[in-house]
């Protein structure tokens, strides 16, 4: 009699990480898979579970039948990249799985293999080069680059993604020429750093009649065979079949990182799909990384150069440190950009969210402190909506109300607006807020300054004049200037990514700038960047004056390679309460530094050796946070 055959399956419960086999009844047998999603009985309850192994075998014990078959899930090989997620992130399994899964349950017969493509429509590819301005030696390159492996292709911002797109799906047809004219053999997965990029870009491709499949909406479509399937982040997990490529924008973005536990980064998991998979994949950005061996492929330098916003630089090294945070030259030139494009609104970035950050007493001069956990303290304003607010775009405009109190940054806990050793009522700003600021702008100006942030999320109406932390950078689509107030303190962070940050900012506002394409009069002399600062001379200004961001990129690699900071090393960053019981079985086996109250970095020479001592430590646990490859450190 042969042996009956048994699933092993993982319980989709929170906190739960432990594998139980169960026997598959007869009528499921066609139906479960390897990451099929089923009901199990799990002590006494019913649960949900995902399937990770089936096999014939016996067992000692009784086992329970699976339930009930409830959806489709990740296929085999997204189940691997999740098992290599959780062992390199020091994760749980259950959670990248619940990543992976479809977001509503989908049946076998919504999973059928279309082979034909409907409208299929050939790339005029000599036309979608003289639009781009795109220079044909590229396609040799970009062909090779197709044929497997890891490739940097660096693009400059003010060149369009979707035109980039159009060319790669032009290239992976012709990379297979048993491929007919109505029919594709091969899908391509494409990830965008957030979410408005995958909207306009799959109806950016579906005007050219190719088939796309938005994640995770699309997932039976996407599982089911189409030529690109497009998502975001979680799409890295995607049932993608028979994958030809994977394609990663704006590869340098943060919000490529899962900010829960496990802290995986999409970025990475792209790369180990493509490896395991045996196919290209494609890392496009405009300031690729450092520290890798992978083949780069970039533009001409004076093309390169065009496809970079012009940038003005306000020095103001030689000017009064007392005279405030803005140069006489922002009212005339916020001023000459409204009325040249009076549709097209200016932007101003300060990265310092709050009002008053740091307060100092007017009269005894100590720093304003909470009395519970001596954490300083900032002024805490009620926001009040004021219906005439909008009525006059060109009139002052405060929807603040002036009376507020103190509010620790640690504790949260608030009290009057005096000083607790001497009870002076009189407060001084020693770092303005975002918040601040944008009352100041508004007076400067003469016109309402409307402010997004995260906490202030852009509204309904968009004003002429725009205030915001790096925030408001991916909340809008155009402008006509964007103005950076306070670049220095972004610069002179005291974390090794502050200059890659910023060189990130800078791409983010250039495509703020981009006309709809470069054929249409080049770069725009008149919408700009400006950057008001002290240190003209830092390597980040000089790259973005000169549209090279090689020329940052060189002297960061030797300081990283001198320092040993990533990619050179592994980090992690470990905290919580339980951080110094887990620090003190990681000595002996990495480097370890404190890096707060609760929290350490632990250094690896690589990121293998990192997560197998991480695993030995038997990580995480409870009350200990691992984040792994930490981007704000």
């Amino acid at each position: 009699m042969p042996a009956p055959r048994v699933a092993t399956v993982l319980p989709d419960v929170v906190g739960f990480d432990k594998c139980f086999d169960y026997l598959i009844p007869a009528e499921m047998k066609d139906l479960i898979d390897v990451g099929s999603i089923v009901r199990v009985s799990l002590q006494n309850r019913s649960v949900k579970g995902f399937v990770l192994e089936i096999e014939n075998k016996e067992s000692e014990f009784a086992l329970l039948p699976i339930k009930k078959f409830l959806s489709v899930g990740p296929p085999p090989e997204v189940v691997e990249l999740c098992r290599f997620g959780a062992e390199l992130y020091c994760g749980k399994l259950r959670s990248l799985l619940a990543s992976a899964k479809p977001p509503i349950n989908v049946t076998p017969s919504e999973v059928n293999f279309r082979s034909q493509v409907s409208q299929y429509t050939d790339i005029d590819i000599s036309r979608l080069l003289r639009e781009s301005s795109f220079p044909e030696a590229i396609l040799p390159k970009l062909r090779e680059a197709l044929t497997g492996g890891l490739t940097y292709l660096e693009i400059p911002p003010l060149f369009l993604r979707s035109h980039v797109m159009l060319l790669i799906c032009h290239l992976l047809r012709e990379t297979h020429p048993e491929t007919d004219k109505a029919a594709f053999t091969k899908s391509c997965l494409v990830l965008t750093a957030f979410r408005k990029d995958v909207r306009n870009l799959a109806v950016y491709l579906r005007k050219n009649n190719i088939e796309v499949a938005e994640m995770p909406g699309d997932w039976a479509k996407a599982a089911s065979g189409v030529e690109i399937v497009l998502g975001s982040r979680q799409a890295v997990f995607a049932p993608v079949r028979n994958i030809g490529a994977v394609v990663v924008f704006d590869a340098h973005q943060e919000a490529y990182q899962e900010e829960r536990t496990p802290t995986w980064k999409a970025t990475r998991l792209a790369i180990e799909r493509a490896r395991t998979a045996g196919v290209a994949c494609i890392l496009i950005s405009p300031i690729p990384g450092i520290g890798h061996d992978a083949p780069r492929i970039s533009f001409p330098r004076p093309i390169a150069a065009g496809g970079w916003p012009r940038v003005q630089v306000i020095d103001r090294k030689q000017e009064d440190p007392r005279s405030g945070l803005y140069s006489p030259l922002l009212k005339p030139l916020t001023d000459a950009r409204l009325q040249e494009e009076p549709e097209m609104p200016v932007v101003f970035i300060y990265n310092r969210k709050g009002r008053d950050r740091l307060l100092a007493c007017g009269k005894c001069g100590e720093i304003v402190r909470c009395e519970s956990c001596r954490g300083a303290c900032e002024t805490y304003v009620e926001v009040k909506e004021k219906a005439e607010k909008k009525k006059d775009d060109d009139g002052k405009a405060s929807s603040r109300d002036p009376k507020g109190y103190l509010s620790c940054k640690l504790c949260g806990k608030k009290r009057p607006k005096v000083c607790a050793v001497c009870s002076a009522t009189q407060l001084r700003t020693l770092h303005y807020g975002v918040d601040k600021v944008a009352e100041e702008l508004s007076l400067l100006l003469g016109r309402s300054v409307d402010e997004i942030t995260s906490d202030h999320p852009l509204g309904t109406t968009v004003g002429r004049v725009l205030i915001g932390t790096q925030a408001v950078l991916y909340a809008i689509h155009r402008a006509s200037i964007v103005i950076f107030l306070d670049i220095d303190q972004d610069l002179l962070r005291p974390k090794y990514k502050s200059g890659e940050k910023v060189l990130s900012q800078l791409a983010a506002a250039a495509k703020l700038l981009a006309p709809r394409s470069l054929s249409y009069g080049g770069r725009d002399i008149k919408r700009r960047i400006v950057i008001q600062t002290r240190i003209a001379d830092h390597p980040v200004i000089g790259a973005a004056v000169a549209g090279d961001p090689s020329l940052f990129w060189e002297s960061e690699a030797l300081l990283r390679k001198e320092l040993n900071l990533p990619p050179y090393s592994a980090l992690a960053h470990i905290s919580g309460s339980s951080a110094p019981d887990v620090i003190g079985e990681l000595r002996d086996k990495l480097e370890v530094g404190e890096y707060d109250r609760d929290a350490f970095l632990v250094r690896s020479k690589d990121e293998q050796e990192l997560a197998l001592v991480l695993k030995q430590a038997s990580l995480p646990k409870k009350n200990v946070k691992v984040t792994v490859d930490p981007d704000d450190v």
